[in-house]
């Protein structure tokens, strides 16, 4: 851990913001208690341990509140302070029992500020299911739709904390990545004013046309029924890529509403369920 680093200035991890075992803090809290009510009772001679025993009573109840004093941001010269004293406790520097109990006080009188001003956000069941999970739509579709992994995850965040509107924005990322998979099996060629242009940079409008073009084209000039009923698979893929860009993204793009849970859900839904079917219809050999 290095020292002078200002919480302010560390870059967060999605992770270290949001999440948070109450469990972990409550264990680091109750012993820092204990190992103070036990140097206590030595300094006061109603108890006896040996010094090398004080030192680790102090180290441990030490490392485990400043590992949750820095999840919490506390102040710089707090975590200094703790970051010393568990350094010369781990390099045997002597201490009294007196000392050991002054340097555990403070460190709780720190620790009882930062968390006087922090602020802790709870995830009831079921809405917990839907965190910091990057496979909510399954072991397929995580496998096939790596890009994806990042939004689903995060939509499934934004669905937890409340965050409806957010939420569907990610979905639709999501479903996104899914039509552009659809566009690159098929070969589709787009073009913007005359040039060809990447799949990557084209408007849904644009992508959705050119793969409705590309499956009309094949219907064509193809024969079989194994084929055939490929078309038509990816056919029904394209209408909902249509469909969900009709009722979600137009809303969404343009602020007309915001999102309630009950949509959010059934916007989850039905991009769970396309992205299951792609990966079903893309897994298929090509005829």
């Amino acid at each position: 851990m290095m020292f002078g680093i200002s919480p302010e200035k560390r870059l967060w991890s999605l992770e270290e913001m949001i999440t948070h075992y109450c469990f972990w803090m409550c264990d680091a809290y109750r012993t820092l208690e204990l190992s103070i009510d036990l140097l206590t009772a030595v300094s006061r001679g109603f108890s006896v341990m040996d010094a090398n025993s004080q030192r680790e009573t102090a180290r441990m109840a030490a490392e485990k509140i400043l590992t949750q004093g820095h999840s919490l941001g506390w102040q710089l010269s707090d975590q200094i302070r703790a970051e010393h004293l568990v350094r010369d406790l781990k390099n045997g520097t002597p201490f009294s029992a007196e000392t050991l109990v002054r340097e555990l006080s403070g460190l709780r009188t720190s620790f009882h500020v930062a968390l006087q001003t922090a602020k802790f956000a709870y995830v009831p069941t079921p809405d917990d299911q839907y965190f910091e999970n990057e496979k909510l739509f399954g072991e397929e579709v995580f496998v096939n739709f790596k890009e994806a992994r990042q939004d689903v995850k995060e939509s499934g965040n934004c669905l937890a904390s409340g965050l409806h509107t957010a939420c569907v924005f990610h979905l639709m990322r999501i479903s996104e990545f899914g039509l552009r998979r659809i566009a690159a099996r098929l070969r589709v060629k787009l073009f913007d004013k005359g040039k060809p242009q990447q799949v990557e940079y084209a408007t849904w409008n644009k992508v959705i046309e050119g793969v409705q073009s590309k499956i009309k084209e094949a219907r064509q000039l193809s024969a079989g029924t194994k084929k055939e009923a490929r078309l038509i698979r990816l056919s029904e893929a394209g209408d909902h890529c249509t469909f969900m860009k009709d009722i979600f993204r137009n809303n969404l793009s343009h602020t007309r509403k915001p999102y309630i849970r009950d949509e959010a859900l059934a916007a989850f839904r039905r991009v769970n369920d396309f992205m299951n079917f792609l990966v079903d219809g893309l897994n298929e050999k090509k005829t």
